[in-house]
């Protein structure tokens, strides 16, 4: 596994590192219509995050998900987990959890991004894309608030623009107030 020194330096040579591991990637192309400058690379050897940014000696990783894609891995399958998991002792994360949980195992802030519409049907249901997923909103909501609760800022954004802006706002942000 890469090693934070390494990371750091790597990050410190471009405004946002993107995994690249598929051909077209529409958040770096996004950052770079923003100004911001964009280094795509295999970030698998860090293990999880689609974009990577740092402040000084601080890693910051994101996570970028769509309204769907972020109902699915809040409740689909679980995954197996070693015994010394210190979230769920083995039992099996969510991929939500679970992605979470390694980014705060490699950088020092996460970051939710949560791409796209999504909202609660008059049933209380969590409604994506025009489609009810059949899942309760407060469950979903409770576990926003879970990992919000343990260091994750999560960011809404409306579409890939909105959210290449948010990130890019938010680390001019961080620069200038020294947040970190």
């Amino acid at each position: 596994m890469i090693q934070h020194d390494e990371l750091v330096a790597a990050l410190q040579t471009t405004d946002f590192m993107v995994e690249s591991h598929k051909q077209e990637n529409p958040i770096a192309d996004s950052l770079l219509k923003q100004g911001a400058t964009v280094v795509r690379q295999n970030l698998r050897p860090t293990p999880a995050g689609d974009i990577a940014f740092c402040y000084g000696q601080h890693t910051i990783g994101v996570e970028r998900k769509h309204g769907s894609d972020l109902v699915q891995s809040w409740v689909g399958a679980r995954l197996k987990c070693a015994k010394t998991c210190p979230y769920c002792e083995g039992a099996g994360c969510q991929r939500l959890d679970n992605q979470l949980y390694r980014m705060f195992a490699h950088y020092d802030h996460v970051i939710l991004a949560i791409v796209g519409w999504f909202g609660m049907t008059p049933q209380g249901y969590i409604i994506t894309n025009s489609r009810d997923s059949h899942r309760l909103w407060d469950g979903l909501w409770n576990a926003l608030y879970k990992w919000q609760r343990r260091g994750v800022i999560w960011q809404p954004a409306t579409d890939m623009t909105h959210a290449a802006h948010r990130l890019v706002s938010l680390r001019g942000y961080i620069e200038r107030t020294d947040l970190l």
